[in-house]
């Protein structure tokens, strides 16, 4: 991979800013995406545990268990849905902050 090469003046104004680098800056900023990822999909995962009272898990059990019910399904998909999407990106925020 190439180096980008940085104008000292955005350096001065990083420094001026409190980071050491534009490595820095760079992981700040994917620190800041990931979380706002990250807390959409928890706050979808909330929604459908008020609405339902439950976990993905036991909505999931008892829907398997039950008659077929179209919303329920829907709600089965989208819940699913937060459930990796937050997991994946919850991952992620640690990946992130191993990184050096």
């Amino acid at each position: 991979m190439k180096e980008a090469k940085i104008d000292p003046r955005l350096l001065n104004i990083l420094r001026e800013l409190s980071f050491q680098n534009a490595s820095e800056l760079i992981k700040d900023y994917m620190l800041t995406e990931l979380l706002y990822k990250l807390s959409n999909f928890s706050a979808e995962v909330q929604h459908f545990e008020k609405k339902y009272g439950i976990s993905y898990f036991d909505f999931e059990k008892s829907y398997e268990q039950g008659v077929e019910n179209f919303e329920k399904y829907d709600d089965l998909m989208s819940w699913k849905f937060a459930e990796e999407g937050k997991g994946y990106w919850s991952t992620k925020v640690e990946e992130l902050k191993r990184v050096s």
